[in-house]
């Protein structure tokens, strides 16, 4: 974890931006000087103990002169104090609150459980208190943002900075603020279900392929800024955009102003990033349900040398042509906006990057699988309609290396990942001892679910469903999203496990994919079948 003293240290070299100094105005104000140290020293090792002393130190007092009814200015710090103690409130729980908030559907720190147990009926004393903090609401907003930020690089914080100077402060929606753990991966339903047969030949090589929409994976690594979509637009409302498809936006620091200023619209151009790649005349807007896919350098670069220039006050530089990053003293800090896109309203192309921006030649570029999460038949939507996409986030990550230098590695990464030999891929497909194409069958046994015995209770996936797993397979993914089969309790998807990743012990498996992960304990094994 990176503490806020790194920032401050460089706001002492003359360095830091103003971000820095905003927030030691607001540690000042509320008295959480204790929690920029805290978050910085191993807050999932802390007990309830300790969290109830770190709280005790930060809440405010009570004024004097507002104690007609309060016989103790420390009233509020001891409540929740031994609220702490009394709930075994430990430094996992806290985290667990922030873990919680990257659910699709969450609803805000202050519905979750462990901030009502803490902050329940303190309204009152929040009122009276000394510091300008209008209400646990408003201190856990602050505390939990903390949080999220400790967990972020100094580049990371810098280049927020940078971005929310272009977008206006008040789109923020903070209590929906995520952090996406490095090595957090799942995958969810997000959205309404949709069968697509992806028809495409022309790009991301030849074939064609399958899937189901309506899922998402975690964006690992990266940090999630959501955005009040009702301050942006008024139609569609949050209610009608939480059934729609989650996918990524990549755009140049150059573009950023603009959008905002237009109120964080896309507006269909004929001309993209990358030419004209299947748009057939038509004016469309490119995003892709892959982050990696939106985040490559092609499509956040800026085309003129020094176009965005940082605030003199800022550390962070806009790198310009072949980088489209934001930097920090070697850190490189990407940035794409997290939109929704109407279901039945885009069509969907494989992969447009030719050599050299994805491997050293066309064969490799479209042959080679882009991201073990995403398809490299499905890395493109094409949407013609502004009003049929949502801007919901900025989603910022550090890769800590210049964009082609990363975008290289995953290259190679991915060569190992499919065996590829210079012309195809060849890593094995023959799990349990099947060569070819096979159907798919599940273990609907009421007990022993992850056993490959030949005596359980083996049940056919329906041929459109085993197809998209099939074709998953085959294409190396970790996850093959199959959506509610009709009878079916909830959404499911098929997690490969070490027929994909080598260093994951577990086989392929059926799993929950509920938003809530409630479920996720609910598995069962796989196999195919000739």
């Amino acid at each position: 974890l990176v503490s806020f003293e790194v920032i401050f240290s460089l706001k002492c070299t003359g360095v830091a931006s103003s971000y820095a100094s905003r927030h030691c105005a607001l540690q000042k104000r509320v008295g959480m000087a204790k929690f920029e140290e805290f978050m910085g020293a191993g807050l999932s090792k802390k007990t309830a103990k300790q969290m109830g002393e770190l709280f005790f130190d930060s809440l405010p007092l009570v004024r004097p002169e507002k104690m007609d009814s309060i016989g103790d200015p420390k009233e509020l710090k001891k409540l929740v104090q031994c609220r702490c103690l009394e709930n075994d409130i430990t430094g996992m729980k806290i985290i667990g609150v922030l873990v919680d908030n990257t659910k699709p559907g969450s609803k805000g720190i202050e519905n979750h459980e462990t901030f009502r147990t803490l902050f329940q009926d303190t309204e009152a004393l929040f009122k009276r208190s000394q510091t300008a903090v209008r209400g646990g609401k408003v201190f856990a907003s602050m505390l939990f943002n903390k949080l999220i930020l400790a967990n972020a690089s100094a580049a990371i914080n810098a280049a927020q900075e940078q971005v929310f100077r272009m977008i206006p402060e008040h789109y923020r929606l903070r209590d929906f603020d995520s952090w996406y753990p490095p090595n957090d991966r799942w995958c969810i339903q997000c959205g309404e279900q949709q069968y697509f047969h992806y028809t495409d030949e022309t790009f991301g090589g030849p074939g064609t392929s399958t899937g189901m929409h309506g899922y998402a994976v975690a964006p690992a690594g990266w940090i999630r800024f959501a955005l009040d979509t009702t301050k942006i637009k008024k139609e569609p409302s949050p209610a009608e955009w939480v059934a729609w498809h989650k996918a990524y936006h990549g755009t140049a620091g150059i573009n950023v102003n603009a959008i905002a200023m237009d109120g964080l619209r896309f507006i269909p151009s004929k001309l993209g990033r990358h030419g004209t790649a299947g748009v057939d005349g038509n004016s469309v807007i490119y995003v892709s349900p892959s982050i990696e896919y939106a985040a490559h350098y092609l499509y956040t670069k800026n085309h003129v040398l020094g176009a965005v220039s940082a605030a003199k006050d800022s550390p962070v530089s806009q790198i310009a042509e072949a980088e489209g990053v934001f930097k920090l003293e070697g850190s490189f800090v990407q940035f794409v906006f997290e939109v929704r896109v109407r279901p039945r309203s885009y069509s969907v192309q494989g992969n447009t990057l030719g050599g050299p921006l994805w491997g050293p030649s066309q064969e490799q570029a479209w042959g080679v699988e882009f991201d073990k999460y995403c398809s490299r038949k499905n890395l493109e939507w094409l949407i013609e309609r502004e009003e049929d996409l949502v801007c919901t986030a900025v989603m910022l990550r550090d890769i800590g290396q210049s964009p082609c230098e990363w975008n290289r590695k995953r290259f190679e990464a991915m060569i190992t990942h499919v065996g590829w030999n210079g012309y195809r891929s060849q890593r094995p497909r023959n799990y349990c001892g099947i060569e070819g194409r096979a159907r798919w069958e599940y273990n609907a046994s009421s007990e022993g679910t992850l056993s490959l015995s030949p005596h359980k209770d083996w049940r056919a996936y329906s041929p459109e469903i085993s197809e998209i797993i099939e074709d998953a397979y085959w294409h190396y993914q970790r996850f093959a999203y199959i959506g509610q089969p009709a009878g079916a309790p909830g959404p499911y998807f098929i997690d490969f496990g070490n027929e994909c990743d080598a260093d994951v012990k577990r086989r392929p498996e059926q799993r929950r994919a509920d938003p809530d992960k409630e479920q996720a304990w609910r598995r069962r094994a796989v196999r195919r079948v000739a």
